[in-house]
C-alpha cells in the first residue's frame, strides 16, 4: 500500500505517461486524502464555514467517484486504474465512507476483480473481511449485487473460497438472500454460494437451515419460471454438496 501511495506522488523525470494517468492519479490522490479527514461525512451545521467546506468536498468527491466509475467501465483504462493502487484505495475509503457513497466504488471493484491480477490483491484476508463488512451494511440493492459479483469471482479460486468460507462469507450471503427480492443479487448471490460449495472445507456450512432456504428460493424460481440461470446455479450448488453425501437434504424437494 506505501509504495503505491508514493507512486501517486510520482509524475516526472523521464517516465512519460498518458492523460488517462494523469486524470486516474489526480482522482485516486484525492480519494486516498480523504481518509485523513473522518468528519467529511458528518455534518457541521454549527459551523458555516466548515459546513461550506465540506459540500465542496462532497461535490468533488461525487465527481471523483464518477470519473472513476467511467474509467473502470472501459477495458482500455481499468488495468491502469487498478495498476495505480485503486484496490487498495477504494478500500480504504469504503471502509470510512457513509454507506451512501459504497455505489460507484463496490462497481469499480466489481470491474476491477474481473482481472486475475487484481483478484489477488483482493484475495487478502483483510479485504475479504472488509467486503463482507461492506455486504452486511449495505442498504440498497445495487451494491448489495456488486460485492456479491466481487466474492463470486474471488470464489473462482479454491484458496481464496476457502478464506471466504472461514470468514463467514457463507452466512453472509444466505442473510442476505433472506433480505433482498432483488433477482439480480438473488443470481450473483446464489453463483457466490455455487463457487463456495465446490471448496471441500466450506461444504459444512451448508446445514440444514440453508438447504431449506436454498431449495425454497429454487421453487419460487421454478414456478414463477424467470430466472432461469438462478436456478441453473442453483441446481449445480445442488450438486456439489450431494457429492459431498448431503443427498439427504436434496430428497426434501
Amino acid at each position: 500500500m506505501e509504495a503505491k501511495q508514493n507512486a501517486l506522488t510520482w509524475i516526472a523525470g523521464d517516465h512519460a505517461i498518458s492523460a488517462a494517468e494523469v486524470r486516474i492519479i489526480t482522482h485516486l490522490r484525492f480519494l486516498s486524502s480523504l481518509g485523513k479527514e473522518k468528519d467529511i461525512f458528518q455534518s457541521s451545521d454549527n459551523d458555516e464555514k466548515k459546513g461550506k467546506e465540506r459540500e465542496e468536498k462532497l461535490e468533488k468527491l461525487s465527481q471523483t467517484l464518477t470519473a472513476l466509475f467511467e474509467l473502470a467501465s472501459k477495458e482500455s483504462t481499468l488495468n491502469m486504474l487498478g495498476s495505480w493502487g485503486a484496490v487498495d484505495i477504494l478500500f480504504d475509503f469504503t471502509s470510512k465512507a457513509d454507506v451512501a457513497f459504497f455505489g460507484q466504488p463496490t462497481s469499480v471493484l466489481q470491474n476491477l476483480s474481473t482481472l486475475e491480477t487484481f483478484r489477488e490483491e483482493m484475495a487478502s484476508d483483510e479485504h475479504i473481511q472488509q467486503l463482507l463488512t461492506l455486504l452486511k451494511k449495505a442498504k440498497d440493492d445495487e451494491v448489495r449485487d456488486n460485492i456479491c459479483s466481487v466474492l463470486v469471482n474471488l470464489a473462482l479460486d479454491e484458496e481464496t473460497g476457502e478464506k471466504i468460507g472461514k470468514s463467514h462469507g457463507i452466512k453472509e450471503l444466505l442473510s442476505i438472500l433472506s433480505v433482498s427480492n432483488s433477482k439480480e443479487v438473488q443470481k450473483s448471490a446464489c453463483t457466490a454460494l455455487w463457487n463456495l460449495s465446490s471448496v471441500d472445507s466450506n461444504k459444512d456450512q451448508f446445514d440444514s437451515l440453508a438447504i431449506e432456504q436454498l431449495l425454497t428460493i429454487l421453487k419460487q424460481a421454478s414456478e414463477k419460471k424467470n430466472n432461469e440461470e438462478l436456478q441453473a446455479d442453483l441446481c449445480g450448488l445442488f450438486q456439489n454438496l450431494a457429492l459431498k453425501g448431503l443427498e439427504i437434504f436434496l430428497l426434501t424437494f
